[in-house]
C-alpha cells in the first residue's frame, strides 16, 4: 500500500491465511481519486483533447457516464445528503480499478513518472459548485487542500462559433431539457440580457483590483451565492451566450489555486491546438515523457494525428451563423475577451502573438492573448 500514490485507495487485498502478518498483504486493485481534470468549455474541442491525453500511458480515463464521450460528471448533480463522502465515493467508484493483472497492465506505480487520473466533464466550467463539491470530498481522503494541488485543464474557443456551435447541437436533442426550440437570434438577445447582468454582478461585486490567491474566500462566496450563474440563465444547457463569457467562469476556478498558478492550470485555444501545444502541455505542464517505448506516445506521427482527429464538427461545418448576428455577439464579448486576456496571460498554452518568428519566445509569452476580438 506504501507504493500506492497518494491520491490512491486499495480495493481487495489477499491475505493467504489468518497467521499472515498486515504488512504482507497483498493489493490486487486500486482505484485513485481523479487528480487531473478537463473541466471545459463545452463545444471547444475537450473530446479531441480528452481522447488525446487519454491516448498517453500515464493517463488513466475514469469510467463515463453512458453515451457521454468520456464525460464523467462525478461532481455535476446534487447530493442527495450533506454528506461529504457521498462525492468521495462516487469518485472513487467511477475511478477505474487500475491495479490488475488484466486491467490495464502497462500502468506502472513504481515508475517514477507521474500518473495521472483524468476526470474529463466540459459542463464543470460554467458549475462554480463543482469545485467546491471536489474540495469537500478530497477533504474526507486528504489532510491538505487537496482541490488547490490538482492540475486543471481549460480548453477555451471564440465565444462567438462555440455559442452557435452549442445551438446547433442542442436542436438536435431528443430530449426535452436539452432541446432547442428558439432560433438562434432569440437565442443570443435573450442570453445576451443574462449575460449582461451576470456580468454586472461580478464587476459591481469585485471590481478589477482583486488577486486571486487573498481574495480567493470572496471569489468564491460571489460564485456560489449573488452572481451564480443560475441566478441570470435557469437552464445552463441553453446558456449560449453566458457559457462563452469564459472570464466569469474562471474566476473561482483559478482563485486559490496553490502557487506558481501555471503549475496547476492551463489555458488552451481551440484555434491554436496543434502538435506543439500538445506536446508542451505533456510535458511542460504534466511532466510526462512525450514519446517513449512503454511510458509515452509511440512516436510523433501519433502525436500529430491526435490532434487533427477534431471531434465532432460535422454540424458545424454544415452550418453558418448570420453575418449580422456574428457581428454583434463580436462586439458583445469584445470587453469580457479583454479582461480573459489579461486574467490568464500567465497559463496560457495558445497566442497568435507567438506565431510571429521575430519576437523572442520570453517575449511572445509575456504578450501571449487568446487571439479572440478585443
Amino acid at each position: 500500500l506504501s507504493q500506492l500514490p497518494i491520491q490512491c485507495t486499495g480495493l481487495q487485498y489477499k491475505r493467504p491465511n489468518k497467521t499472515t502478518a498486515l504488512n504482507q498483504i497483498r493489493c490486487v486493485a486500486a482505484a485513485c481519486f481523479p487528480n487531473l481534470f478537463l473541466i471545459g468549455a463545452s463545444k471547444s474541442g475537450t473530446t479531441t483533447l480528452f481522447e488525446a491525453l487519454v491516448s498517453h500511458p500515464r493517463i488513466v480515463e475514469m469510467l463515463a457516464l453512458p453515451n457521454t464521450a468520456g464525460e464523467t460528471h462525478v461532481f455535476t448533480e446534487p447530493p442527495p445528503s450533506k454528506d461529504n463522502s457521498y462525492y468521495t465515493l462516487r469518485a472513487l467508484r467511477r475511478a477505474a480499478p487500475i491495479w490488475r493483472p488484466r486491467s490495464l497492465h502497462n500502468v506502472n506505480f513504481l515508475n517514477s513518472s507521474n500518473l495521472y487520473i483524468l476526470e474529463y466533464t466540459p459542463h464543470y466550467l460554467v458549475i462554480p459548485e463543482a469545485r467546491e463539491r471536489l474540495c469537500s470530498s478530497s477533504s474526507a481522503l486528504f489532510k491538505a487542500p487537496y482541490c488547490n494541488y490538482a492540475k486543471y485543464i481549460i480548453m477555451l474557443r471564440d465565444p462567438t462559433l462555440r455559442a452557435f456551435s452549442q445551438w446547433i447541437m442542442k436542436t438536435h436533442m431528443r430530449v426535452a431539457r436539452y432541446n432547442e426550440q428558439r432560433d438562434f437570434e432569440t437565442a443570443v438577445l435573450q442570453g445576451q440580457n443574462r449575460t449582461t447582468r451576470y456580468a454586472y454582478c461580478w464587476d459591481q461585486q469585485l471590481g478589477l483590483s482583486f488577486d486571486l490567491s487573498r481574495d480567493s474566500l470572496r471569489i468564491h462566496r460571489l460564485a456560489a451565492g449573488r452572481c451564480h450563474p443560475r441566478r441570470f440563465e435557469p437552464n445552463l444547457f441553453q446558456a449560449y451566450v453566458l457559457k462563452s463569457a469564459y472570464y466569469y467562469q474562471l474566476l473561482p476556478w483559478l482563485a486559490g489555486l496553490a502557487q506558481p498558478l501555471s503549475e496547476h492550470a492551463v489555458i488552451l485555444c481551440l484555434e491554436h491546438l496543434t502538435p506543439l501545444t500538445l506536446s508542451r502541455l505533456v510535458t511542460t505542464f504534466l511532466h510526462l515523457p512525450l514519446v517513449h517505448a512503454t511510458q509515452g506516445y509511440t512516436d510523433i506521427e501519433q502525436v500529430h494525428d491526435l490532434v487533427q482527429s477534431k471531434r465532432n464538427v460535422a454540424r458545424d461545418l454544415s452550418a453558418k451563423i448570420p453575418t449580422g448576428i456574428q457581428h454583434s455577439l463580436n462586439e458583445f464579448f469584445r470587453p469580457f475577451n479583454k479582461k480573459l486576456d489579461k486574467l490568464v496571460a500567465p497559463i496560457l498554452y495558445c497566442s497568435s502573438s507567438s506565431s510571429s518568428s521575430s519576437r523572442s519566445s520570453n517575449d511572445a509569452e509575456r504578450r501571449a492573448t487568446t487571439g479572440y476580438p478585443t
